[in-house]
């Protein structure tokens, strides 16, 4: 029970980590605001982390890299169609977004941003994560090539690393927005992008006879 206890403690720590980092940035975030509500004391805060670092470090592993890896290939893996799955998950993202998502942007890129510079650990962490995102596209490029779905002459690898660089550029562009159809409009380019890594249709065979 006890094991359990401090299992439960640690989860309720990186959660509300996750969100004050999200909405202040990591050198922003007060140990003292994450404590707030927890019921938690700052004692048992370091019972479970060294120190400040080590409880951001827990939550790209813990929370940030499941969630991105959820959000954007969950339903993409071993789908018939990974171009029509990928498009299902950006309208996914957009009809979800609320003021506040929009507003903070994506926590992956916004560590990117200010941490991957400043730390090793945090860099190796999020590039870990970028790495993952992309060789799960990838995979699915190829599948959906295997299926007659995506062009045979497309570079899997190189597809995967654009459109993961061309979904964190969105999310920083509907962040400095804050404007819905800026989402709106920049998802329906991610779909034209999409739509050319599709086997174009020759010209109909004449009739015979």
């Amino acid at each position: 029970m006890r094991s359990r206890d401090a299992a439960g403690t640690r989860k309720k720590l990186v959660g509300s980590a996750f969100w004050e980092i999200y909405r202040n940035g990591y050198h922003r975030a007060r140990l003292d605001a994450i404590l707030e509500g927890t019921g938690v004391t700052k004692g048992a805060l370091y019972h479970h982390f060294a120190d400040k670092r080590a409880l951001g470090y827990a939550v790209v592993d813990e929370v940030i890299r499941p969630w991105i890896l959820r959000r954007w290939l969950q339903d993409v893996d071993g789908a018939p169609d990974p171009l029509d799955a990928i498009a299902a998950s950006a309208r996914r993202v957009v009809s979800e977004a609320t003021e506040e998502s929009i507003r903070c942007g994506c926590p992956l890129n916004n560590l990117v941003q200010e941490m991957a510079q400043l730390d090793e650990g945090f860099r190796s962490r999020l590039a870990s994560v970028m790495d993952d995102w992309r060789a799960g596209l990838a995979r699915a490029l190829v599948a959906g090539q295997e299926r007659g779905r995506v062009r045979i002459d497309v570079d899997a690898g190189a597809a995967a690393l654009i459109l993961v660089g061309t979904l964190e550029g969105l999310a920083s562009l509907s962040k400095c927005s804050g404007d819905r159809d800026v989402v709106r409009r920049a998802m329906e380019g991610l779909e034209a992008l999409l739509d050319g890594l599709r086997p174009t249709r020759g010209p109909p065979r004449p009739a015979s006879g």
